[in-house]
């Protein structure tokens, strides 16, 4: 089976891990593929990336990403372009016939009663059941989500969840490549101020200086105007943290919050009736690439920290549990850490003492994973594969996809 893959997103953040990861794992052997731009159509694909590809199928020059016509002939459609591509794009290609699978990491699609939310370390048997149903949208979790569930699976899975409240400390990675350059431009000006301190500066008085200059930032001078919230995507970031992310949905929430018992949900195929509530606050912190939440979780039933540590740990290969011990977490349960990493970091398990003494229904934990990878790349990329057995014992999927003519 000769399947066409398209492409569109891969010079982004998530799009360059995503095709490194599809690259590590030779998932291109297995596609002929063709790579969309908004911007640089019918140029030659860069040398890095015809390196990476190999002996690999694909097309050697770049194809119009709102072409819908080329767009129509893949079968399967890979994208990280962002919500506003797939708000316009997607809907088109649907109403003009075209039914091939389209796996996607942007927000738009992901409640819609079309679409399954693939984590398929975590819901696999709904990935397959809804590919059987004729599903054709396979959208990547929120990152904070993805996380969350990855690290919570064993505890999902067995149905021992009544309710999580938790808080998150997310990266600027998750607010993209602008987010981060804002936070080394931060990093820098910074630092530039505290070297030019006068020497003999106790700790105190350089901390008030430097607090002074955050404080005042649009009064300083600075040349690349790095701290200045109107250069930043992520708002004022180095040496600060900031307790909101995404828009303002009203009633003192963010719509990053409300993110997560929605899709954590729909992960799991729980109706709306039967929910598991789910709430925190979300934080962005100065740090690169890992998401972390410190959760608070209420069982149905009385369990041992150390039941439920066994049970995390059984959910899937990628869950790595860190002794809870202060040389140990803060030796290897940081983002310094987790960071390129397909692991998912659990530490901290302990039992509540809320009112004074130990409650076997309450679970203190925290968990780290990589917003790039199970946060957002990896959870497409393993559509793939999926994708192929799918297609490989139900080649019928595809019946009418081919409406690439009709396309205009």
């Amino acid at each position: 089976m000769n399947l066409r893959l398209g492409i569109v997103g891969w010079r982004g953040m998530v799009g360059s891990v995503l095709v490194q990861r599809m690259q590590a794992e030779k998932d291109f052997l297995q596609f002929s593929s063709s790579f969309f731009s908004t911007s640089q159509a019918g140029e030659a694909l860069p040398e890095s990336l015809t390196k990476m590809l190999g002996a690999a199928s694909f097309a050697p020059t770049l194809k119009d990403a709102c072409n819908l016509s080329a767009l129509g002939e893949m079968d399967i459609i890979l994208c990280t372009q962002g919500g506003i591509y797939t708000s316009e794009i997607q809907p088109k290609l649907r109403k003009a016939g075209w039914q091939g699978f389209w796996v996607d990491a942007a927000s738009t699609l992901r409640l819609e009663s079309f679409s399954t939310l693939t984590m398929d370390p975590v819901n696999l048997a709904l990935i397959e059941a809804d590919l059987l149903l004729g599903k054709k949208d396979f959208i990547g979790a929120n990152c904070t989500t993805a996380i969350l569930v990855m690290g919570l699976s064993g505890l999902f899975k067995k149905s021992l969840v009544h309710w999580v409240s938790f808080a998150s400390y997310q990266s600027v990675s998750g607010s993209g490549a602008k987010a981060i350059e804002s936070l080394l431009q931060q990093t820098k000006a910074v630092s530039d101020v505290a070297s030019a301190l006068p020497a003999g500066y106790s700790a105190l008085q350089s901390t008030q200086s430097l607090s002074h200059f955050l404080q005042n930032k649009e009064q300083k001078r600075i040349s690349d105007e790095a701290l200045h919230p109107s250069a930043l995507s992520v708002g004022p970031i180095g040496f600060n943290v900031l307790p909101w992310i995404d828009s303002d949905i009203g009633n003192g929430w963010s719509r990053e919050e409300l993110k997560t018992q929605q899709e954590t949900n729909k992960i799991l195929g729980i109706k709306k009736d039967k929910a598991i509530p789910i709430e925190g606050t979300c934080v962005r912190v100065p740090t690169l690439r890992c998401h972390a939440l410190s959760c608070l979780v209420y069982l149905k039933e009385n369990l041992s920290a150390g039941q439920c540590q066994a049970i995390l740990q059984a959910a899937h290969p990628w869950i790595n549990i860190v002794e809870n011990t202060k040389e140990t977490t803060l030796a290897e349960l940081t983002p310094a850490m987790f960071s390129g990493s397909l692991q998912i970091g659990i530490g901290r398990i302990r039992k509540s003492r809320l009112g004074g003494k130990l409650d076997e229904k309450y679970l203190n934990l925290f968990i780290i994973g990589d917003q790039l990878l199970w946060g957002a790349a990896e959870p497409l990329r393993r559509m793939l594969p999926i994708l192929i057995k799918h297609l490989s014992t139900s080649p019928a999927a595809l019946t009418n996809k081919n409406n690439a003519k009709n396309i205009a």
